[in-house]
């Protein structure tokens, strides 16, 4: 009968064979035997870290923020974080409204270009497919589509002088300092001395509420309160004024009023 006996797992007393509860220790027999039996969970064993993926030398460029070398592949700077494609756009409009920028702007757009080169087979083979798209040689692309992509591609880049200057003098100026600055130390034509007659003068300096001009015809120099202005006419080829057999063309052309405020 000693056989029979049930050990208790927590305490050691030996139990009879009907016992539900250990006579020692009150115990649930049943329960720490389960507990016991209970298979320990497997350790989980740490994956290795991944590696990046190397990064051909041909996809390498400097950062054109912070000047990390990164991979031009991606969609921004693994160390300052700067998003290409906003950092392009923005300094593309900052630049281009400084006409002295013109050369670092012209690089910026080398550099924009060729980061744009590099990405294009990437987002070409990235592309959503149809549902309805057979094999390829039983559907041809269409040439007018194919073309208009690669134009909506190229267009901040490639971009034709005239429209250029176009866009520089449709965009908005702050104030009319700052339309004005550009022309310092540039002949210009004004109504200098009369409400009706352009002439050439010298705009010699701009200020925060006036502006000076000098006329080589009346060798005087003048200000004018910003305030006066009546309109500023600009063109990328020039504004002429004058007789219409032999007009003069003018960068720009100031209208002043003379009428005393």
């Amino acid at each position: 009968m000693a056989t029979d006996m049930i050990p208790c797992s927590k305490c050691g007393h030996s139990n009879p064979p009907d016992s539900h509860d250990c006579e020692n220790c009150g115990v649930t027999l049943q329960l720490v035997a389960a507990k016991q039996e209970r298979p320990a969970p497997a350790a989980e064993t740490p994956s290795p870290p991944s590696k990046p993926e190397p990064v051909a030398p041909e996809n390498i460029m400097a950062c054109p923020k912070c000047g990390q070398e990164t991979n031009a592949l991606a969609d921004d700077c693994i160390k300052c974080g700067v998003i290409f494609a906003k950092f392009f756009e923005a300094e593309t409009q900052r630049l281009q409204e400084d006409p002295d920028k013109a050369e670092e702007l012209e690089q910026l757009k080398q550099t924009m270009e060729s980061h744009l080169s590099r990405r294009r087979p990437m987002d070409t083979a990235n592309a959503p497919e149809s549902i309805d798209d057979a094999s390829e040689s039983e559907v041809t692309p269409e040439p007018v589509a194919e073309a208009s992509l690669e134009t909506t591609e190229l267009k901040p880049v490639v971009e034709s002088v005239d429209n250029k200057a176009l866009n520089h003098l449709l965009r908005p100026k702050p104030n009319l300092q700052r339309l004005l600055k550009p022309y310092a130390n540039k002949t210009v034509g004004m109504n200098v001395d009369s409400p009706t007659a352009i002439k050439d003068v010298r705009l010699v300096s701009v200020n925060d509420d006036y502006f000076t001009v000098f006329s080589e015809e009346s060798r005087l120099v003048s200000s004018f309160p910003l305030a006066n202005i009546v309109s500023v006419t600009e063109a990328v080829d020039g504004v002429s004024a004058g007789p219409a057999r032999n007009p003069t063309r003018f960068p720009m052309i100031i209208r002043v009023s003379h009428r005393m405020v």
